[in-house]
């Protein structure tokens, strides 16, 4: 049961950990990496017409011949196109949040494990913690530090991703940390 709880307790904090990062005004500067098209109706309606569906799309298009490909690059523009929602929808859509929910759930799972096969279970809170910590960080540098380089994501946007997932992990780490200590024996 003390496992249960310190999975779900950890993937609550989290949970809220990510509203107050992405959904308040508290960290809203992380979207002014963001530009924005001089005319956003024609962008849209660009958008819309020629990618049809949601999905990803490489501009030039992945599908041209090598030669073709590196001839368009090198004429630009180059881009990595995530079609979203053709068709629009709720900013916050119910579906998302729950999923979003799910993949932090299954992360603390995968989380709890990684300690309890890390560590024996009279190790300290801080190796604990860190075995979690050390993970997130090499994740986060995986991840968003790849997307920055491979992706040509921009690396302040990337930055901000990668600042939120090593201390959502921080916050996992330290509540899994600690129920996944060694029951004191009562006096």
């Amino acid at each position: 049961m003390k496992s249960i709880t310190g999975i779900l307790l950890a993937t609550v904090v989290v949970f809220m950990w990510g509203f107050l990062f992405w959904g308040t005004p508290v960290f809203s500067f992380v979207f002014e990496v963001g530009k924005e098209s001089p005319d956003e109706t024609a962008a849209r309606s660009v958008l819309k017409e020629h990618f049809p569906e949601n999905g990803l799309y490489f501009v030039p298009s992945v599908k041209n011949g090598m030669e073709e490909r590196e001839k368009l690059h090198k004429e630009g523009p180059v881009a990595f196109v995530y079609m979203a929602e053709h068709d629009g929808g709720p900013m916050l859509n119910p579906k998302m949040m729950g999923m979003g929910f799910g993949v932090m759930l299954i992360t603390n799972i995968i989380l709890f494990a990684l300690i309890k096969v890390s560590c024996s279970s009279d190790s300290f809170f801080v190796t604990r913690f860190l075995v979690v910590f050390i993970a997130g960080l090499a994740a986060a540098v995986c991840n968003h530090g790849g997307d920055a380089v491979w992706w040509m994501q921009p690396l302040l946007w990337k930055s901000y991703q990668a600042f939120y997932q090593i201390v959502e992990w921080s916050i996992s780490g330290t509540i899994l940390a600690w129920f996944t200590g060694k029951k004191k024996a009562k006096s």
